[in-house]
């Protein structure tokens, strides 16, 4: 499973002819130019949902139109040196004329981290998708990053935001649909749960900006989870990759709610710990379990010795599977019963997105997580961000 962003050729993923959106009513008066696929869409619709157009549609440096123009406003992708574009007004002249095969290439030597146009193309499709209600089919975890990217910068989030629920139920996880409806959605929550395990903190990051509720709760457990990895990679390497607080520093509110999520599971873990430490010292069967246990996960992980108490979920999860023989065969005494209940809550498997993964990333991490009593790291009543 990769963490980078695979280099992506081809031709857009459009038919060069004009995409015309409808709205019932309304004639289409603004004509927008993406990297050479036009569209044709309608102000009112841009206005309503996206405070950048509201603000910025009727630019200054906006020429206005000859009397019988077709379009009100012409707007076209500009990329500046830096790799970076968005929409400006243009004559009616310079969107008649289409980028030749040069231009193209000027476009994709400018963008940076395996960017194209062929995927910045399709993630403003998805944000006009979103504003007309149409399906938006997503088949990459970057794909949805580059929609939601473009949904931030143009200030379209909450319409992407009540879109997202339909596209996670249209992702694309296979080319081929020759299985039954049942295989397709248990692929598409592998693939769900792929993204989280390959860009948990990317996938918080993107939850919090859109606002929806369930991807940040799944993506914030997915993140304490691994934070002790986190912690060990980056001082390892220094890698930017797994600089986890550097990229929070814009979010100060989603690191309050990480924080408050690792107290609790420190606190939650702590509690078993001494528990475990207390009662088994007067059971010699418990105590023997789990000296044994210990010496076969050091037998397969040297390095388990070293491990915080975060990291030590395969060590509980076994331990949980032997006390739970012990009693049933009597081994045991029903008090164990009690500490098995505090086992249950430590050991819970909290999301509710994706439920399942594969065996090693579920017994090496805790996924008991949550938000503090259900408070997100946004205003609820927020209709415009």
């Amino acid at each position: 499973m990769s963490f980078e962003r695979p280099e992506i050729t081809g031709d857009l993923p459009f038919p060069k002819i004009p995409i015309m959106f409808k709205n019932p009513g309304h004639v289409a008066d603004v004509r927008i130019t993406v990297f050479g696929q036009e569209y044709h869409v309608h102000s009112v619709i841009l206005r309503l949902y996206s405070n950048y157009f509201r603000r910025f549609l009727d630019a200054p440096n906006r020429k206005a139109p000859a009397i019988y123009a077709p379009f009100a406003y012409e707007y076209a992708a500009i990329m500046d040196d830096d790799g970076e574009w968005g929409l400006e007004p243009v004559s009616a002249e310079a969107q008649d004329t289409p980028p030749d095969d040069a231009q193209f290439e000027k476009w994709d030597s400018l963008l940076t981290n395996n960017r194209c146009i062929y995927t910045e193309a399709a993630a403003f499709h998805n944000v006009l998708k979103a504003m007309y209600h149409r399906p938006i089919t997503i088949d990459s975890f970057f794909q949805f990053a580059d929609t939601v990217r473009l949904a931030d910068f143009y200030c379209a989030l909450p319409i992407v935001s009540a879109s997202t629920d339909l596209i996670l139920r249209n992702l694309i996880p296979s080319p081929s649909f020759l299985c039954n409806p049942q295989d397709i959605t248990r692929s598409r929550k592998k693939m769900l749960g792929d993204w989280f395990c390959t860009h948990p903190l990317d996938m918080c990051i993107l939850s919090y900006k859109l606002h929806h509720k369930e991807l940040f709760h799944d993506a914030l457990i997915f993140v304490v989870g691994k934070w002790p990895r986190m912690l060990s990679e980056y001082e390892r390497t220094k890698s930017a990759r797994w600089n986890w607080r550097a990229k929070l520093e814009p979010h100060p509110k989603v690191i309050e709610t990480i924080e408050y999520s690792l107290a609790h599971l420190i606190e939650l873990q702590s509690a078993v710990a001494t528990n475990l430490r207390r009662d088994a010292a007067t059971c010699p069967l418990v105590s023997y379990m789990v000296n044994d246990i210990e010496k076969q996960i050091q037998r397969r992980d040297p390095e388990y010795s070293r491990r915080t108490p975060l990291e030590t979920a395969r060590f509980y999860m076994t331990l949980m599977n032997g006390l739970r023989k012990a009693i049933q065969g009597g081994r045991v005494g029903d008090e164990w019963k009690i500490f098995l209940g505090e086992l249950k809550i430590l050991l819970n498997f909290g999301p509710v997105l994706v439920d399942e993964l594969p065996v090693d990333v579920v017994r090496d991490q805790f996924w008991c997580a949550r938000v503090e009593e259900g408070v997100f790291p946004w205003e609820a009543e927020d209709v415009d961000w």
